[in-house]
């Protein structure tokens, strides 16, 4: 009889161990955004905080919009929450892409692009330094381009937008990426703000690199990369005169006429 009772005991702490087992592991998989949906590693995240709501009605919470502000920035998948409860969360594959995002979606908050979550634990934040040595935090979020298409010669404006949640971005170098002109082409500055003309037709790539609070030059990746398409200026007008055979027809013809004209005129 005591024997029956310890195999009782024994597989009630068995089952009651599988089920907990696998409830964590459902948990896990409900609150898993620590790869993309295509399968690739998540590799930073960032939280933007949306007291005001979706303010420019694009349908997201981004810097763009009134009063917001990122609140966490992680170089892993454990961003926190947005404080208010309204806002959004994004996630960033090894190329620099948001890959997948997250959002808190209440009434008062109409941001409708994204999945919703349960609020969690603020996270413990990624170290600042390791081993002593500071560690860079801070990315190109996006970059825009206007026009990206066009006819020589193409005037673009460019605006790019870098984060340092630790500090402040203190400079942009812009890439213009066109061989084809004697102009400098990579420009260094302050402001986020730039503009360059391309005078030929071609394709160009465009790119932005910030440099953090730290010293740091970081790389934008494909999130602050641009295509810019020029084409050829079809209206330009055909150039005038006339080509040297066209010329010696016409002195032939005049000639003629003057032949045929003395032959057989009339007196």
């Amino acid at each position: 009889m005591k024997s029956f009772r310890n195999y009782l005991t024994l597989a009630i702490v068995v089952v009651v161990f599988i089920f907990a087992t696998l409830k964590i592991e459902a948990q896990q998989v409900e609150s898993d955004w620590s790869k993309c949906p295509d399968g690739s590693a998540v590799v930073r995240c960032a939280t933007y905080n949306c007291p005001e709501g979706d303010t420019n009605k694009d349908g997201q919470c981004t810097a763009s919009d009134e009063k917001s502000k990122l609140t966490d920035l992680r170089n892993d998948a454990l961003c926190a929450n947005p404080p208010s409860g309204c806002g959004q969360v994004y996630y960033y594959n090894k190329d620099g892409k948001a890959c997948a995002s997250r959002i808190k979606d209440l009434d008062f908050c109409p941001i409708k692009a994204g999945d919703s979550f349960t609020p969690t634990v603020t996270p413990t934040p990624t170290p600042r330094s390791v081993g002593g040595i500071e560690t860079q935090t801070a990315f190109c979020l996006s970059l825009t381009a206007t026009p990206t298409l066009g006819k020589a010669p193409l005037l673009v404006k460019i605006t790019a937008q870098g984060q340092d949640p630790k500090g402040e971005i203190t400079e942009y170098e812009f890439n213009f990426g066109d061989s084809k002109s004697d102009k400098p082409q990579i420009v260094r500055q302050k402001s986020r703000f730039a503009s360059y003309r391309y005078e030929k037709p071609g394709t160009y790539t465009l790119s932005v690199k910030v440099k953090d609070s730290l010293g740091n030059w970081i790389d934008g990746g494909s999130a602050c990369s641009k295509k810019i398409v020029v084409t050829a200026n079809s209206s330009e007008l055909p150039k005038t005169g006339l080509s040297s055979g066209l010329g010696l027809a016409l002195v032939g013809a005049f000639l003629s006429g003057v032949y045929l004209y003395s032959k057989f005129r009339i007196v």
